[in-house]
């Protein structure tokens, strides 16, 4: 058996990795918007033609869309089966700080 400081360590990390988890969900499905952002504003940069650029939007949202739920199912089911453990918080930090860099590349490079 666990002792109560066992047992309270336990419950605020559980509430820790629930937080994370939902911090990357949520950076996950923020990042197609910012991919989108950032698709737009090179073609932009480099010359491209506005209709065109949105023309071909929809595949690329569809496309990230797809990305995104695959990461999100199976992030999660990594998390349940290795729950508490050190692969877990690993994944954990390079979820985010992937969706991290791209919330900086989208505010460096596109500012909107």
């Amino acid at each position: 058996m666990f002792s109560v400081q066992e047992q309270s360590n336990r419950v605020v990390v559980t509430f820790l990795a629930l937080g994370l988890w939902l911090l990357s969900t949520a950076g996950a499905v923020a990042s197609i918007y910012w991919i989108r952002q950032i698709y737009l504003g090179a073609t932009m940069a480099f010359g491209g033609e506005v209709l065109t650029a949105e023309a071909v939007t929809p595949l690329l949202v569809a496309g990230l869309g797809l990305v995104a739920t695959v990461a999100i199912i199976g992030s999660t089911e990594f998390h349940r089966r290795n729950f508490l453990k050190p692969a877990s918080w690993r994944l954990f930090a390079w979820m985010i700080g992937i969706e991290a860099a791209l919330a900086i590349t989208h505010q460096v490079f596109v500012g909107f």
